[in-house]
């Protein structure tokens, strides 16, 4: 069975049809989607290493102001009145169902004039994570989420 590798290039004399190199690492088996899915992400430098201890920390203490009754965040009353409410909108999500996060929609509204507002809406997430915080640190490692489909 054939083998992805990861390697170290050293250097390319001139004159010979193939470079020199160190190997560091067997990925795996080619085939298994697992093993696919990591030479994906290795190979177009894609940043998938776990959280840092130090978000992990923050996120549990984020978790710690959830609603014990519904495990859900309720968002202080001075937030909602920083924010624009669209809460009676009706907005979809267009991210995909195997999404782990749920940031992206999209919503449609007849304006009753012939015209149509189209909204494009983008999760805000600044209430929670601070410039500079371990989680904003993680967060910039990565940038955006990448679907292998």
């Amino acid at each position: 069975m054939n083998s992805y590798y990861l390697a170290e290039y050293i250097n390319w004399p001139k004159g010979n049809r193939m470079p020199y190199g160190h190997v560091i690492e067997q990925i795996g088996d080619q085939g298994l989607v697992e093993v696919e899915s990591e030479a994906l992400l290795r190979n177009y430098g894609v940043y998938n290493a776990e959280f840092s201890l130090e978000t992990k920390e923050e996120i549990k203490e984020i978790e710690k102001k959830l609603d014990p009754e519904t495990n859900l965040y309720v968002i202080p009353e001075s937030e909602r009145k920083r924010r624009l409410d669209l809460t009676k909108e009706i907005v979809y999500t267009c991210d995909p169902a195997t999404a782990r996060d749920l940031d992206d929609a999209l919503s449609i509204k007849d304006l009753g004039d012939g015209t149509y507002e189209i909204g494009v809406h983008i999760a805000d997430v600044s209430y929670f994570v601070k410039e500079g915080s371990a989680i904003d640190d993680d967060a910039r490692l990565r940038t955006t989420t990448v679907y292998l489909v």
